[in-house]
């Protein structure tokens, strides 16, 4: 199983399963962690806001950066377990914080900061 861990992006094929939320995705992760060899993860989280009939982006304070704290304990009770992990965002400092969370555990995640897809990113 694939993850794909984005709020607004969508990934590259359909051989993704998508969560858009932390919630979600901490639930894929807890029912089917043995079944996930691959997780694609963006650290930014958006909430669609309506002005002036104009849907708009607007900035969480809420982050994916639980998930990747979550990812990081079932390694520690699962120490097989190996996915390979890809950290989207355009968010660099975040981009950095989940890095940090996923090295500690023993991954060697990828991180890319990408252009901004989703709201008011960080300007590098």
């Amino acid at each position: 199983m694939k993850l794909w861990i984005d709020d607004i992006r969508t990934p590259p094929d359909d051989t993704w399963h998508i969560c858009r939320d932390v919630s979600s995705a901490i639930r894929a992760l807890d029912m089917f962690w043995e079944q996930v060899r691959e997780i694609n993860l963006d650290h930014d989280i958006s909430h669609q806001v309506v002005v002036n009939g104009m849907s708009r982006p607007y900035p969480c304070t809420e982050t994916f950066e639980a998930v990747a704290r979550y990812i990081a304990k079932i390694r520690d009770a699962h120490n097989e377990w190996n996915p390979k992990i890809e950290i989207h965002t355009s968010n660099y400092v975040g981009a950095q914080n989940m890095k940090t969370i996923l090295e500690s555990a023993g991954f060697q995640p990828n991180a890319k900061v990408i252009g901004g897809a989703n709201r008011l990113e960080t300007i590098l």
